[in-house]
Parts: C-alpha cells; sequence; structure tokens
C-alpha cells in the first residue's frame, strides 16, 4: 500500500489562494474604512455650516439689539431677558430634531443649543 502525498503544485496554489485572499480583503478593508472617514468628515462639515447658519442668526439679532440696550441701559436689557423667559419667539434652526431649540432660548441658554 502506498500512500499517497498531495503533489506540491496543489499546495502553492492554495498559498497563492490564500494571499490573493488576505490582500483583497485588506483592499476592502481599506476601502470602507476610506468611505467611512469621508462620510464622517462630510457629517461634520454639514454640522459647522448648520452652526455658522444659526450663529450668523443670533448676530443679526445682537446687533439690533444693542443699540437698544446702548440708549435705554439696563431696564431694556432686564426687560428683554424676561420677555426670552416668558415669551420667545418660535423661529429656530432648521433641524431634524424632533424638539428643535429656539434662537431666543438659544440666546437666553447657551448651554439648551
Amino acid at each position: 500500500m502506498s500512500t499517497r502525498k498531495p503533489s506540491s503544485g496543489t499546495h502553492g496554489l492554495v498559498i497563492a489562494f490564500l494571499c490573493f485572499y488576505l490582500r483583497w480583503r485588506r483592499v476592502r478593508w481599506k476601502q470602507r474604512d476610506i468611505h467611512e472617514k469621508c462620510d464622517a468628515r462630510n457629517r461634520r462639515i454639514d454640522e459647522v455650516g448648520a452652526e455658522i447658519a444659526c450663529n450668523l442668526v443670533l448676530l443679526e439679532r445682537l446687533k439690533a439689539f444693542a443699540p437698544q440696550v446702548a440708549e435705554s441701559g439696563s431696564s431694556r436689557f432686564s426687560a428683554e431677558v424676561e420677555r426670552l423667559h416668558t415669551s420667545p419667539s418660535p423661529d429656530a434652526p432648521p433641524t431634524n430634531a424632533p424638539n428643535p431649540v429656539s434662537y431666543d432660548t438659544i440666546l437666553d441658554d447657551p448651554a439648551a443649543a
């Protein structure tokens, strides 16, 4: 009885296939990693753009309010703070959030944003 050894050619093909497969998996992993990082970067760009748009609206509101406070002093400031607490404007930045925070709430309590 003779035992048959696998041919060295078959062994070489298996090793070549495994090397190919591992390289292919590494390339796929790198591609997925690149796409995930690109998506994260694009989401961050969108977030910063929305932040800038919101800050521009807030800046305009503060610019309009500053001369009134300069003329009337602390009484006007106190009246505006009271208005922000009691009847804030419903205007809010565009968002997909279920409960958007209004611009007036942001001015009253920046931590709410």
